[in-house]
């Protein structure tokens, strides 16, 4: 009896320590963020640039006016805040004023309208922001009251898809002279926690299950100049290059599929690791600069572009002959 009595102890002792270990294993990361405005908003506000390209009216949010916005630049600060004090961690938080300070708007403009990729796109590859927190404020009449109603879309930086659920919050009855920030704090503030287990649980997948990401492939001017324009031709051994790509990536990556197959250009939607076998980062264009060292096996000079955190450009530029 004393013998089972101790059997049964150790293997209780050795279960929780099983899942005390299964807890601290367990990745408690959360991603790197920054709240910007919603399209809507901006729209119904006037920050909204517009350019031509190729013949199609493009438009992009004004972050630039927006920044100033008697509405936004009170409730983005207080948002920053309010995450901060509800257990965000603060170096995880950027600022869209810091941000806008650390980039060329002259420049970053000119590549979005020649390259015809979004500007969040761009300011996501600067700035290494994985998900932004889309804003849209809506201010509800009830008579001599209001009511504050606020939506936070989290978008992935690079993909931009839908990071997680939207959250919406919505203030108490108050009336017309109540401080904007005490109305804002009245709407977002009971729903911090729950927006950050979101982010936190979504993050948690991508360790799970690997970080989505996609790769381009194309081909230099040069390349196409000298050897034609099909992607098709090129070889890897017994395998032409699109072969070659998605066997490397059955053996490599969590999953994939094919999201462009054309002469020019090919794509692939993966999810990826997001660490080394050791626990180390991995970023999409470390892990991307396997597949090219195999590639270039085969003499073809290649140079990526991070097109985001986790969209890489591969351009085949040459062959060795």
């Amino acid at each position: 009896m004393r013998c089972m009595t101790v059997i049964l102890i150790c293997l209780f002792a050795f279960a929780t320590l099983t899942k005390a270990q299964g807890t601290q294993n367990k990745p408690n990361k959360k991603p790197t963020i920054l709240v910007v405005p919603d399209i809507t908003w901006a729209k119904k506000k006037g920050y909204i640039m517009y350019q031509e390209v190729n013949g199609v009216k493009k438009s992009q949010i004004d972050y630039w006016k927006a920044i100033e916005d008697e509405q936004f630049k009170p409730l983005a600060a207080l948002m920053n805040d309010m995450l901060g004090e509800a257990g965000y961690p603060v170096e995880n938080i950027r600022t869209l004023e810091s941000v806008l300070n650390k980039i060329d708007k002259e420049k970053i403009l000119a590549t979005v309208y020649k390259t015809g990729t979004s500007l969040e796109t761009e300011i996501a590859k600067v700035t290494s922001i994985e998900v932004f927190l889309r804003l849209q404020v809506s201010i509800i009449e009830m008579g001599p009251k209001f009511q504050l109603n606020v939506v936070i879309s989290p978008e992935d930086a690079t993909l931009g898809s839908l990071f997680c659920r939207p959250v919406t919050a919505l203030s108490e009855k108050l009336v017309r002279t109540t401080p904007f920030e005490k109305l804002a704090r009245s709407a977002i503030g009971t729903r911090m926690e729950g927006l950050i287990d979101r982010l936190g649980e979504e993050f948690a997948k991508y360790f799970e299950y690997g970080r989505p990401a996609l790769l381009t492939i194309r081909m230099s001017q040069e390349y196409i100049d000298n050897y034609g324009e099909d992607l098709d031709d090129i070889e890897c051994g017994d395998e032409d290059l699109y072969e070659f790509v998605e066997y490397w990536l059955e053996d490599n990556a969590n999953t994939f599929e094919s999201a462009i197959d054309e002469d020019l250009e090919k794509s692939f939607r993966m999810r990826i690791p997001m660490t080394e076998a050791d626990g180390n980062p991995i970023s999409a264009k470390q892990f991307v600069r396997k597949l090219e060292k195999n590639i270039e096996k085969y003499g073809y000079k290649i140079r990526s572009k991070n097109r985001g955190v986790a969209h890489v450009l591969m351009i085949i530029k040459e062959k060795e002959e």
